[in-house]
C-alpha cells in the first residue's frame, strides 16, 4: 500500500491491489482510492465522546445501513420511520470502521469507532461537507 499525501495531509492517495467497485471488479487492477482520516471528517461535528482511535482511513460516508461496505463510515440518524442506531449491530457486520450515534450502544465491538454527537443529522450535514471539500464554500452567486 503506498500513501502519498495531498493538500493539508488530511486526503491520502491509496494504491491497493484487488477487486475495484469502481473498475468493474478486475482483480489485477491497481486502483486509486481517495480516503480521508477519521479524525480530519470529524471535527465539527460536535463531539462529545469518542471510544476508539480516529486515525483511520474512511472509504466512504453512509447513513443508510443497506448500502454500507468495509472501511467506511457509518452515521446512525433517527428519521420518522426508522432509527439508524437500531442497525449498528448489522454495519458493524458489514465491515464499518466507524459509527456516529447520538448514543452509544450496549455492546461495543472490538475495532470499531464509536463517536457520540448530540445530533447525528447535523452531523451527518457536516461530515458531508467536509468529505466533499467545502463545495458550497465554491459557489458563487452574481
Amino acid at each position: 500500500m503506498c500513501i502519498r499525501d495531498r493538500k493539508r495531509g488530511c486526503n491520502k492517495t491509496i494504491y491497493q491491489w484487488g477487486k475495484s467497485p469502481y473498475e468493474g471488479g478486475s482483480y489485477n487492477d491497481r486502483t486509486r482510492v481517495n480516503m480521508k482520516l477519521l479524525k480530519d471528517i470529524i471535527y465539527k461535528t460536535g463531539i462529545l465522546d469518542v471510544v476508539g482511535p480516529t486515525n483511520l482511513g474512511i472509504s466512504e460516508v453512509c447513513f443508510d445501513s443497506r448500502k454500507c461496505r468495509e472501511g467506511s463510515l457509518f452515521v446512525a440518524v433517527k428519521g420518522i420511520q426508522s432509527d439508524g442506531h437500531a442497525f449498528l449491530d448489522d454495519v458493524v457486520e458489514k465491515g464499518v470502521v466507524a459509527v456516529v450515534c447520538e448514543q452509544f450502544p450496549s455492546k461495543k465491538s472490538e475495532g470499531v469507532t464509536y463517536v457520540r454527537v448530540s445530533d447525528s443529522a447535523k452531523a451527518l450535514a457536516q461530515i458531508a461537507s467536509i468529505n466533499y471539500e467545502f463545495h458550497s464554500k465554491k459557489i458563487k452567486i452574481t
